[in-house]
């Protein structure tokens, strides 16, 4: 069984250089149960690198793909009792994005030389505004197997459509009641119309012992991952991002994969009072 490096597991990680990052990471990086690292460079789907505006920003425009890539480079010893994952922030997958690593597998590979780490970034409904710096992905680091110490399932309990040209910028958070209406739960999906539901179940990590990342189930072409850090309670959240015909949601089937860690050493950062990416 694996279990989740905590805050002060992964403080010791960096010291001892099992895990590096060019530039080093600031303290207000490491979070609870996790290391966040920041967006440097932008492409569009064909490779050519994005200029920003007069103030830093990137403006990405709805139902299009782009190339990101952190602005910290990573290296990992050779090390075979650690993985390393690397999921995107919560707040970008609010906003209907589907951020995955290039190679699409969310387990890193090993780093012997300091390497970008690069994701595909497919953007929803909405138009994104993003700034060099702004935390796009987290590193999470599990000591032993990959097993959870359990997996289970979570339903849905009611659906939300994004409305109609609005601009979010994710780093500053995402509020569900400006960009979002509540939907029948019979309501028949669109095709290419990513929808938002809400899960019927909920977790409490309040006692900051484990950490879970989830996984949407593939309705439609797309498999979301997010993280749910130890402190953390309350319900969880997935995507519809089908391809397909046109089809009817069911609420009732098993929506949500929770793979539940438990933590390994103490969390030392709390997490209701740190720059969390569920706020």
């Amino acid at each position: 069984m694996g279990k989740v490096l905590s805050d002060s597991k992964l403080e010791k990680l960096l010291k001892k250089g099992t895990l590096e990052f060019y530039p080093k990471v600031e303290k207000q990086q490491i979070k609870p149960a996790s290391i966040d690292l920041r967006l440097g460079r932008v492409y569009d789907e064909f490779g050519n690198e994005l200029n920003t505006d007069s103030e830093g920003w990137y403006h990405l425009i709805p139902k299009t793909k782009y190339y990101v890539e952190t602005l910290e480079r990573v290296r990992t010893d050779s090390n075979k009792n650690y993985s390393f994952y690397i999921i995107p922030r919560s707040s970008f997958s609010r906003a209907l994005i589907n951020i995955s690593p290039t190679d699409g597998n969310y387990s890193m590979r090993e780093l012997t030389k300091p390497e970008n780490i690069k994701c595909s970034l497919e953007n929803g409904p909405f138009n994104i505004n993003v700034r060099r710096g702004d935390t796009i992905v987290q590193l999470v680091v599990i000591k032993g197997s990959n097993n959870p110490a359990r997996s289970f399932y979570f339903q849905g309990r009611e659906m939300r459509h994004p409305l109609a040209n609005k601009a979010v910028a994710p780093a500053n958070g995402v509020r569900d009641d400006e960009l979002f209406l509540n939907i029948p739960i019979d309501c028949v999906v669109d095709k290419n119309t990513p929808i938002k539901y809400i899960s019927d179940g909920r977790l409490n990590y309040s006692d900051a012992k484990h950490a879970a990342i989830v996984y949407s189930t593939d309705y439609g072409s797309k498999i979301n991952v997010s993280y749910v850090d130890p402190g953390y309670s309350g319900t969880l959240f997935g995507l519809f991002m089908t391809g397909g015909s046109p089809q009817k949601i069911n609420l009732k089937g098993k929506l949500l994969k929770i793979q539940e860690y438990e933590i390994h050493g103490k969390v030392k950062k709390d997490y209701n009072k740190s720059d969390s990416h569920y706020k």
